[in-house]
């Protein structure tokens, strides 16, 4: 095939005269189409290194995590162990306040009470609960009687306690008892936490003093005895088992009283209706 037989375009490169050996016109050839970068093979790459990205920072922080639990939270050391409490006797506690802590964990219990002496004080507020609910009951007593107490005194000076009283103002089931005894059949009312039931004694008050002037109940055992000592002509006192002496006028002393109770651990607690 000779030069003179086809045309070249130079500008396109595409044949576009010429006869081939059979003397057939030769067909245009298609221009080359420059190849095109796809996009989207590059947004999937993006999108699973970013997914890689995640996953690797998830990892990461949970080795931190199991890090910091397997060294601990401290063990405590923030709980403080009671330092400002106060124990039965009105003493100041002598917890530790700095809780035992352990840096390596599993020390955190070491600044909470004891089970024993958390539950004794569980009691104690008990019977602190106690104590002031009988003497609403006495106080509500007062408003239906005319003020009187539901105690009075005989001719040497004795308690008397009135009839119905506890069953009709503390507890329903409790039978019929006169002070220094311990009735039967009461329910929670009137009922220590340890499960034994109250009774009402007189408190042995001492010889009689000028109003205004304290003095302490005498007798008084060194823990708890179930009993609530009543001091009728008397307030609290300031100090702990301490009694202040009322006015001597019967219309004003005789509608006075202070009761008091021995906790668990020698404490003292006093309430009064003034």
């Amino acid at each position: 095939m000779g030069p003179d037989q086809f045309n070249t375009n130079e500008q396109s490169n595409v044949v576009t005269g010429g006869t081939d050996e059979m003397g057939q016109p030769l067909q245009p050839l298609q221009p080359v189409q420059p190849e095109k970068k796809s996009s989207k093979g590059l947004v999937i790459g993006l999108v699973v290194g970013l997914v890689l990205a995640l996953v690797a920072g998830a990892f990461a922080i949970g080795l931190t995590v199991g890090k910091d639990s397997d060294n601990g939270d401290v063990g405590g050391d923030g709980d403080v162990g009671g330092n400002d409490s106060v124990d039965d006797d009105g003493n100041n506690g002598s917890g530790n306040n700095n809780g035992g802590g352990s840096s390596n964990g599993g020390g955190g219990g070491g600044g909470t009470i004891g089970t024993g002496e958390a539950q004794k004080t569980q009691r104690n507020a008990q019977r602190k609960n106690d104590l002031s609910r009988i003497l609403t009951a006495m106080t509500d007593f007062q408003s239906n009687n005319n003020g009187t107490l539901p105690f009075s005194q005989d001719q040497s000076g004795s308690y008397i306690l009135k009839t119905n009283f506890i069953q009709r103002y503390i507890d329903r089931g409790c039978s019929e008892a006169g002070i220094n005894v311990r009735p039967t059949g009461c329910g929670g009312q009137f009922k220590d936490p340890d499960g034994t039931t109250y009774m009402f004694a007189e408190a042995n008050t001492g010889a009689d003093v000028n109003p205004g002037v304290e003095k302490n109940v005498l007798g008084l055992p060194k823990t708890v005895d179930h009993t609530i000592y009543v001091a009728m002509w008397y307030s609290c006192g300031t100090s702990e088992g301490a009694i202040i002496q009322g006015d001597t006028n019967p219309t004003v002393g005789s509608r006075m009283v202070a009761l008091l109770m021995v906790l668990e651990g020698g404490g003292i607690v006093c309430v009064d209706n003034q």
